[in-house]
């Protein structure tokens, strides 16, 4: 659901809720550093920076001791972690890490049972692939098929999230409910 207020009052408040967070920092690779503009002949490219918001998130998450899970494709070396320098450096060094093979990161991987073993019932996403690993990951599928493997809110976890801290296309799904779903929801804020 569309929610018009602001992500980190939001965190603030839940803080005082005994609600379980963790971050989802998703495929914020250095090696995506530039992004393609679309509608542009030949789709032009501009450089993506890592945003403050995310920067503030990720401070925020470690000053909370909230776990974070650094996840990216499974494409070098099982267990590295190729997540861009300035997040990667404000991490604290208790982060996991987790490679994924499909776009969905809950789909064969051990993630829900990590996020089982630490109560956590909310997760903050951020990162690349808004059009794609992003909202597969939080719960809307890109083929037919997808729609019934496991995401986030089929699990039965609060997802929030705003523009500012994700990367790539329009988040088109923002506005919608994702299909197949009473567990879990999705709280997209209209700013950080």
């Amino acid at each position: 659901m569309f929610i018009e207020g602001s992500l980190y009052s939001m965190l603030r408040t839940r803080m005082c809720n005994e609600v379980k967070l963790a971050l989802l920092v998703i495929d914020e690779q250095h090696s995506v550093e530039f992004c393609e503009i679309p509608g542009t002949e030949g789709h032009a490219k501009i450089q993506c920076h890592v945003t403050k918001y995310q920067q503030d998130i990720l401070k925020y998450m470690v000053v909370m001791g909230d776990p974070i899970w650094s996840i990216s494709m499974a494409n070098g070396t099982p267990g590295s972690d190729s997540t861009r320098p300035a997040l990667k450096n404000l991490y604290n060094g208790k982060e996991h890490r987790l490679q994924k093979i499909y776009t969905n990161a809950f789909r064969e991987t051990n993630l829900h049972m990590e996020l089982q073993k630490l109560s956590i019932t909310h997760l903050v996403v951020m990162g690349w692939h808004s059009n794609v690993c992003v909202p597969h990951t939080i719960g809307f599928p890109n083929e037919p098929e997808d729609i019934w493997h496991d995401s986030a809110v089929r699990l039965g976890y609060t997802v929030m999230t705003c523009a500012e801290i994700l990367h790539g296309e329009p988040a088109e799904w923002a506005h919608k409910e994702p299909p197949n779903c009473d567990a879990g929801q999705l709280e997209f804020y209209s700013h950080f």
